[in-house]
């Protein structure tokens, strides 16, 4: 075959693709209309119609990022006929996109719409029904997974820092009610699955990520202890532990007046060693940081941050601050 009946076959395949493409855009513009038009919203009904005919299609023969698209228009047309019925169930379409989009290792959303799913039904059908369904029972093999990545990567050192020690992080998350557990996993997975690139999109994420995990400490230690307390006050919350009184000598380290100032306490946590004892120095580096981070609301991004200017010092600030977690998780307070 010659170049240009080469070029000429290309060039007929890419207009059948669009034709093709076109023509489901068509049909699903029409089925919308029909379906705002005339249709009482039911979720079944919206469920079974053709968005959902061409989403298995695509899901199927391994087009995920077709898949993607036309359960995202299902999407929007269900938020739309929500107006219609605030109590329309939405939870195929976010359970379907987010299986398109883990399938294309987009975990961050497609993690996310999942947990949606599943919030979704457990708004219509009740928790104990929700739990029989496919999105919880994902979301349980995912809270498995990331608890055996935590187990692996962050218990072994903590294990050896704390006493007595932990059998498992899912023992552990027990202590978290279901909305931190959610976060906790989403982080976790977010923070492995995007990996470390120099540039300001991964950066932001990666940040954002540590910051959560700090302000999931906090809102932990506030709901179990039931009072109001701020991570920077956290040897109030463990008074009996050793390093707690370390911490309250040491709490200037928690806040900031600007980056040069956030860089330098960050500097001067990872070098104390007030004590003989490496437990209570470990455990004491870990809830300053978490404190400090906390504290940092980022009213402006500095991407030349130093825990943001290599894989090394992310990962020791952010190991820092999840074995803070797994410590106030093993606490009774």
């Amino acid at each position: 075959m010659s170049e240009v009946d080469w070029n000429s076959r290309v060039i007929k395949d890419i207009e059948r693709l669009f034709g093709a493409l076109k023509s489901i855009e068509i049909s699903l513009i029409t089925k919308e209309k029909q379906i705002v038009d005339e249709f009482k919203v039911k979720s079944h009904e919206i469920d079974s119609t053709v968005w959902n005919d061409y989403g298995i299609w695509f899901l199927r023969n391994g087009d995920f990022s077709s898949a993607e698209l036309v359960y995202k228009r299902l999407l929007d047309l269900e938020k739309i006929l929500t107006e219609k019925d605030p109590e329309l169930h939405k939870g195929l379409p976010l359970y379907n996109m987010g299986i398109a989009q883990i399938k294309q290792r987009n975990f961050d959303e497609g993690i996310q719409n999942i947990l949606r799913a599943y919030e979704e039904d457990i708004r219509t059908h009740g928790k104990a029904k929700a739990q029989e369904m496919l999105a919880f029972k994902l979301k349980e093999g995912l809270s498995n997974f990331i608890s055996k990545a935590v187990d692996n990567n962050y218990l072994p050192e903590f294990n050896r820092m704390h006493s007595p020690t932990a059998k498992s992080t899912s023992d552990l998350m027990k202590n978290m009610e279901e909305a931190e557990e959610l976060l906790f996993l989403k982080t976790i997975n977010s923070t492995k699955s995007l990996g470390f690139h120099d540039d300001i999109y991964t950066k932001v994420v990666l940040l954002d990520n540590i910051k959560n995990l700090a302000m999931l400490i906090e809102y932990n230690i506030r709901r179990r202890s039931k009072r109001k307390v701020h991570l920077s006050e956290a040897d109030e919350v463990f008074p009996t532990s050793k390093w707690a009184g370390h911490f309250r000598a040491y709490r200037t380290l928690t806040s900031y007046k600007n980056i040069p100032d956030f860089e330098g306490n960050m500097d001067g946590i990872k070098k104390l060693t007030p004590s003989g004892d490496p437990a209570t120095n470990f455990f004491l580096r870990n809830f300053l940081t978490a404190a400090l981070i906390r504290n940092f609301v980022a009213h402006y991004l500095d991407e030349n941050l130093q825990i943001l200017s290599s894989e090394v010092n992310y990962n020791e600030a952010f190991n820092r601050v999840v074995h803070a977690l797994l410590y106030t998780l093993s606490e009774k307070i």
